[in-house]
């Protein structure tokens, strides 16, 4: 059975521009003589294969399995990796999303964020990658139209039937399969797929959701001066967001709460506490957004601000990093 995948995002606005937080829910791949058949382990020997320890132990994917499902090629740049190993009866699952070819990618981000989730499941539970922006990492070393190839590490949480507070631990992951594509699949559009990486406060972060938007900027006389670039996410514990206006080509937007206004955001949560901090609480916003490219399909560039505590903190928080973000 292929399994199904259902991704959605609600979207926490603070004062100002606005923060979005993740939503994941997924359907796990089923076991038990499942998609990928059950005439046996992974041999070692076979033409394909997809191998890996889960919590040490060694799995390996059914040879046949390896050979006749393989990757699944669903959609310009989504492929889906199921393996299926029946000695041990468990599933492991990546889904991926905007893969323009080569390279490396993380594990636990959302749909529309190059990358992807991976799922470990049995016949009774099933854990999921958290979407923190860096549960794992996939790294592909070869990709055509027939042939995939790479390796793979990552953490999962359990959600089905396991604690949220299990693990199951992924390493050493390996895989050389055939891809199959679900009919015509054309190439990635050049607007697909956005990056946003940084700190808050000194903590690392890498956006598992991430939405963008634009529209025209108007004078206060009603005239058109520009384009305003409203962009922002969040992982399960980190969100940022920003909203420029009068955007007409590479170049500083520093901050400022005159109409129209250029903001900047950013959250920490720990639980049920949630902390943020808001350009748009201060008499004298410091800090900007830097845009080094600009077309019609892509904005890239970078951010740097310190912000004054909006909610649950009076303390201010420097906040940096840059984005890569396709245009609507």
């Amino acid at each position: 059975m292929i399994p199904k995948r259902v991704l959605s995002a609600v979207v926490r606005a603070t004062r100002g521009a606005i923060v979005f937080a993740p939503i994941a829910i997924a359907g796990f791949a089923c076991s038990g003589g499942g998609a990928s058949g059950t005439t046996g382990p992974g041999s070692g020997n076979a033409r394909y294969y997809m191998r890996a320890n889960i919590d040490g132990a060694a799995w390996a994917e059914d040879d046949f399995g390896a050979s006749t499902v393989g990757a699944r090629w669903v959609g310009a740049g989504l492929y889906t990796i199921t393996g299926y190993s029946s000695p041990l009866n468990t599933t492991v699952l990546l889904t991926l999303t905007t893969i323009r070819g080569p390279g490396t990618y993380p594990l636990g981000v959302n749909f529309g964020v190059p990358g992807g989730t991976a799922q470990v499941s049995n016949v009774s539970s099933g854990w999921t990658t958290r979407l923190s922006g860096s549960a794992g990492t996939i790294t592909i070393t070869s990709l055509t139209n027939t042939e995939i190839i790479g390796t793979f590490t990552f953490v999962a949480n359990g959600v089905l039937n396991a604690p949220t507070t299990s693990t199951k631990t992924v390493t050493s992951g390996t895989f050389d399969l055939p891809v199959a594509a679900a009919g015509a699949v054309g190439p990635v559009p050049d607007n697909a797929g956005s990056i946003i990486s940084g700190t808050i406060g000194g903590q690392p972060f890498n956006l598992a959701t991430i939405a963008v938007t634009t529209g025209q900027t108007r004078d206060t006389k009603g005239q058109l001066i520009g384009t305003t670039l409203v962009f922002g996410g969040s992982t399960d514990t980190q969100g940022m967001g920003a909203s420029v206006s009068g955007i007409t080509g590479i170049g500083t937007y520093p901050l400022t709460n005159a109409s129209p206004a250029t903001t900047m955001n950013a959250s920490l949560t720990n639980g049920a506490a949630i902390q943020s901090w808001n350009s748009g609480v201060s008499t004298s916003p410091v800090g900007g957004i830097t845009i080094t490219s600009w077309s019609t399909t892509r904005a890239k560039g970078t951010f740097s601000a310190t912000l004054s505590g909006a909610i649950g903190t009076s303390s201010v928080i420097n906040v940096s990093g840059s984005f890569d973000v396709g245009l609507p």
